[in-house]
């Protein structure tokens, strides 16, 4: 007997799933900038400070260069001492929070996000102020307000940025409201009229009281001419 074998049938070739591969986030301070023929980024970055708290996410498409337009291979973030930083304005007051976004002279065309992100315990020092990011301007020596997004469910502030240096968290005093200063108004007693009405009547009456009192001092008992008159 002769068996003929059934050939297998062909099963068809998987096709592998592509794998997504995330922004990666650099804990320790420095990022390599993965750049495309444009010397632009080719994919998104995080880089994080060491102490886990600033973060600067850059976007695919970021020209990232030096003073001279020359391109960036890496970017970096550390903690600033808050003893080295210069010119601290009194309002807004320094919140204790610095970083160095480094090289000082790195361009980011376009901006970046600088992302400050809070534990609740550290939160919670930082709850309910009116919190705003700064940047410290060497030419001038100030301190420049960004604008500043505040994130209280997220614990986080963020503020886009465009060139490297130092940066801080702030917070605004609260206004105290002024004052209204209530003039003391001196009281001006009324002028009474005087009562002339009242004044004629006493007057009458002590005319009329004089009249009677004369009356009876002319007139009194025994003064009367007998009777009969006068003798002849």
């Amino acid at each position: 007997m002769t068996v003929t074998a059934t050939p297998s049938p062909t099963l068809p070739t998987a096709t592998p799933t592509p794998t997504v591969t995330p922004a990666p986030t650099t804990p320790a301070g420095t990022g390599t900038l993965p750049l495309g023929p444009d010397n632009r980024t080719s994919q998104p970055v995080t880089v994080g400070s060491y102490d886990g708290i600033a973060t600067i996410s850059i976007g695919i498409g970021v020209a990232v260069t030096g003073t001279n337009g020359t391109p960036l291979a890496d970017i970096s973030i550390f903690p600033v001492n808050p003893a080295d930083l210069s010119n601290l304005p009194v309002d807004p007051a320094f919140a204790g929070y610095a970083y160095l976004v480094s090289p000082e002279g790195a361009q980011f065309d376009p901006e970046v996000l600088l992302t400050l992100s809070f534990t609740p315990e550290e939160w919670a020092a930082l709850s309910g102020r009116d919190l705003v990011l700064m940047r410290y301007d060497p030419a001038s020596g100030s301190w420049v307000p960004l604008p500043t997004s505040v994130d209280a469910a997220g614990r986080t502030v963020i503020t886009g940025i465009s060139q490297g240096g130092t940066y801080g968290l702030f917070a605004r005093q609260p206004a105290t409201p002024a004052q209204t200063v209530v003039p003391v108004t001196t009281a001006v007693p009324e002028e009474v009229p005087l009562p002339w009405t009242l004044i004629l009547i006493i007057v009458v009456v002590v005319i009329i009281g004089a009249g009677v009192a004369v009356y009876f001092l002319k007139v009194r008992p025994g003064a009367r001419e007998p009777p009969g008159g006068n003798e002849i």
